[in-house]
């Protein structure tokens, strides 16, 4: 028999942004609030960069802010599976409370 268990949530159940360090060694996380998110520059643990500024350059933006989220989630995948987690040096990571 096999079991399988989701959990559903809303971007207004959404507690914390959490960026991971992907250092070699660094286990650094850096907690931010998801109404005044944004990424940071260094890893707060080791201080190596996490984001290049040149590439915020780089981001399409549609009038649609759900379309722009959506379209983020998918290249961010790809970009993993691609580059084997070489550039950011971050995982994105989001808290949730535990479903009731």
């Amino acid at each position: 028999m096999t079991v399988e268990r989701k959990v559903v949530v809303g971007l207004s159940d959404l507690k914390a942004i959490v960026f991971a360090c992907r250092h070699a060694g660094c286990t650094a996380r850096a907690v931010v609030s998801p109404n005044h998110s944004k990424v940071p520059e260094h890893c707060p643990g080791c201080g190596r960069e996490w984001m290049r500024a040149s590439t915020l350059g780089e981001i399409k933006v549609t009038s649609s802010t759900h379309v722009n989220f959506v379209e983020a989630i998918g290249k961010i995948r790809a970009q993993d599976a691609e580059t084997g987690n070489e550039w950011p040096k971050f995982r994105v990571l989001l808290e949730f409370d535990e479903p009731k």
